[in-house]
């Protein structure tokens, strides 16, 4: 067995807009298809394009509107590389394969972010790290002349947790949840945004003391913080990489 990304690329090439073509791929082997998702939606077509599974071995690729040049990027999952070509089937003339492409599903199965990215994210930790002492110094005044309800020790781990889980998630992804951020771009704002808001709150809970007043619920809190806030930058980074 050899799972691969199959990529196909639908253009409709006339003058004019078309509504629901009926569209179809299928193949002759013991090769089962399974729907992927939309490349580069653009905004308004999250609803508008979907798939409908009608057997192992075939699938209708749903679309409500196509414009005129406008290139619909599917991606479909096979659990074997085929040794003959899909079959595209549309009795329209304006709708055409533009592409297909076959690559191993471990490879393309996962969004990363740039090394760039990356790099600066591991510099600033690694500058953090090295001058832990100085800036934790201005960390506890700060605490002492706020007089907040936070230890200076709990503030540098939170800090540093938070630089290194952020890393060690650009790094290896989270596949099924960054092809969504990607494919989504109008529902990850409100996504991220939610995510912004919720981890505010919950830090000014801790910091206050108000409601999350349990050490060891302060501790879980800031934990779920870290992944929240962590997820988000991954989040801000892919949406950066994918524009």
């Amino acid at each position: 067995m050899n799972p691969c990304l199959l990529a196909l690329e639908i253009v409709n090439i006339g003058n004019e807009a078309i509504n629901e073509p009926p569209i179809k791929i299928r193949n002759d082997e013991d090769i089962e298809i399974i729907p992927g998702y939309f490349e580069d939606i653009p905004a308004g077509y999250e609803n508008l394009w979907s798939f409908d599974k009608t057997s192992p071995h075939s699938c209708n690729i749903l679309l409500k509107h196509i414009n005129p040049k406008q290139v619909v990027k599917t991606r479909f999952f096979l659990d074997n590389l085929p040794q003959k070509k899909i079959i595209f089937e549309c009795p329209m003339q304006n709708v055409q394969t533009q592409e297909v492409a076959y690559n191993n599903a471990n490879t393309t199965n996962k969004i990363t972010v740039s090394s760039k990215s990356n790099f600066i994210l591991m510099a600033i930790t690694a500058l953090l790290f090295i001058s832990m002492q100085q800036w934790s110094y201005y960390i506890s005044e700060f605490i002492w002349f706020t007089g907040i309800h936070l230890r200076t020790n709990g503030a540098v781990a939170f800090i540093m947790s938070l630089l290194l889980l952020t890393i060690i998630i650009n790094v290896y992804g989270v596949p099924i949840i960054d092809k969504y951020i990607k494919s989504h771009p109008k529902r990850t704002t409100f996504i991220k945004l939610t995510m912004a808001i919720v981890s505010i709150i919950l830090l000014m809970l801790i910091i206050f003391d108000f409601i999350i007043v349990h050490p060891i619920l302060q501790i879980i809190t800031a934990i779920i913080v870290i992944v929240l806030l962590s997820l988000l930058i991954h989040f801000l980074f892919i949406s950066k990489n994918t524009r």
